[in-house]
């Protein structure tokens, strides 16, 4: 037998998470605009040329919103597997990229 829960009659008090989820979201911000500019860094050490190294880095973002495009129209929610599958395509092209200069 299922006990049905029934709301508080007295004031409850809820968590409030959003100082939580603000201070993630802050922390994944940091974490992208410092991997990009790590990644700008070391293709224009790796390429030694700025015209280069400015290409691959507008096609980085490029690629990736392709991507959220094309998971949008085939309704595919974004996970930690989707997100982990992203990092690596990025870290691919970008090493396709230096081989490719080379």
């Amino acid at each position: 037998m299922f006990v049905r829960a029934t709301a508080c009659a007295a004031p409850c008090e809820l968590a409030d998470q959003s100082n939580l989820i603000q201070s993630a979201l802050g922390g994944v911000g940091r974490a992208i605009f410092l991997g990009a500019f790590l990644v700008v860094g070391v293709l224009f050490v790796l390429l030694g040329d700025f015209r280069a190294a400015l290409i691959v880095t507008l096609t980085l973002p490029l690629s990736v919103a392709m991507a959220g495009l094309l998971l949008r129209l085939l309704n595919v929610g974004i996970n930690t597997m989707t997100l982990g599958g992203l990092a690596i395509a990025v870290g691919l092209l970008v090493d396709a990229a230096i081989i490719m200069h080379d």
